[in-house]
């Protein structure tokens, strides 16, 4: 019983010294071969420059100066290397710090990638994201989207606008194709729901397709589509006609301009949304801020007026491209 109980405690720490000796000992050190030059360093400070002769349990013989056999014991060392094949730990330091340093002013010195470009304040574009890249976007803290590529040319995403009284979801699939170097097409769908606490629930669907001329720096947008609402009072016919046109352009390395204008109209109602404003970037950061304008008119008169609605939205990048 008593042998039993020393090897309980005396296992743990067998696990430590070969861990110990792991970390200081190392893995290219042939005991055998006589032409190999070792390097001890101790905690001490002190440096000796030989061969290991015998490793015996806790214990290091080293051969100091072809005649003197030192002993040492695992916890004196701080680490055992072979000359030639293994760096002394500063040089190691020196070359991770080096390897890193390279490594930041590389990344550092690529140009900053034009973000926003997958979609516009309300319209979309035909870019997509690619495989493995997307964003997660926040507009006046309430609502919530998140894009991502499924494919280097299918995107997905969801919104979702958690409110007291109305709760706000939706999802969308879109497909996009550069036809050349200056001009992309795209065919989406997206479907989307309000919940009431008056237990009272509408929505719709919307498909579209949409051709975009330029590149992500600067480029114009012109989207169609219908809006197919899941209750025939939504709206006074079953499909409604969205149209959607605008552009973006990037004036500076971390700065674009952008202008979005939805147009949504069926045989009664007109709805329009002109959207305007500016954003800044980085590899992984954006914010967007500009102003929507509602344009409507006032009953029996002639003249046009407008509501200005600020807008300030977040959104951080993601992926292998950022």
């Amino acid at each position: 019983m008593i042998k039993y109980l020393k090897l309980f405690f005396l296992l743990p720490l067998l696990f430590l010294l070969t861990d110990t000796a792991a970390q200081v000992i190392s893995k290219n050190i042939s005991i055998g071969d006589t032409t190999q030059v070792h390097i001890l360093n101790t905690v001490n400070g002190d440096r000796f420059v030989g061969r290991v002769v015998k490793i015996e349990n806790t214990t290091v013989t080293f051969l100091f100066k072809q005649r003197n056999e030192l002993k040492f014991e695992l916890s004196e060392i701080e680490n055992l290397r072979v000359q030639g094949i293994d760096p002394e730990p500063e040089e190691e330091s020196r070359d991770k710090y080096e390897s890193e340093r390279r490594r930041y002013a590389y990344k550092n010195s690529q140009p900053i990638l034009p973000a926003g470009a997958e979609a516009n304040f309300f319209g979309t574009t035909a870019f997509t994201y690619g495989k493995g890249n997307g964003e997660y976007r926040n507009t006046m803290i309430i609502l919530n989207r998140i894009d991502f590529g499924l494919g280097q040319n299918i995107d997905v995403g969801f919104d979702l606008m958690p409110l007291i009284s109305v709760n706000f979801v939706g999802a969308r699939l879109k497909a996009g194709f550069p036809l050349s170097e200056n001009v992309s097409i795209g065919f989406g769908a997206s479907t989307y729901a309000f919940f009431t606490v008056f237990d009272d629930t509408f929505g719709g669907s919307h498909t579209y397709a949409v051709a975009t001329l330029g590149s992500r720096d600067k480029y114009l947008n012109f989207g169609y589509g219908y809006l197919f609402p899941y209750k025939q009072d939504f709206f006074t016919d079953p499909n409604t006609p969205v149209v959607n046109f605008g552009g973006s352009y990037r004036f500076s390395e971390r700065w674009r301009f952008s202008a979005d204008i939805v147009l949504l109209t069926d045989n009664f109602y007109e709805v329009d949304f002109i959207n305007i404003g500016a954003a800044w970037f980085n590899r992984r950061n954006r914010f967007d801020f500009g102003l929507t304008i509602v344009p409507f008119a006032d009953p029996g008169s002639f003249d046009p007026a407008f509501i200005p609605v600020p807008f300030a939205t977040y959104a951080f990048m993601f992926g292998k491209n950022r």
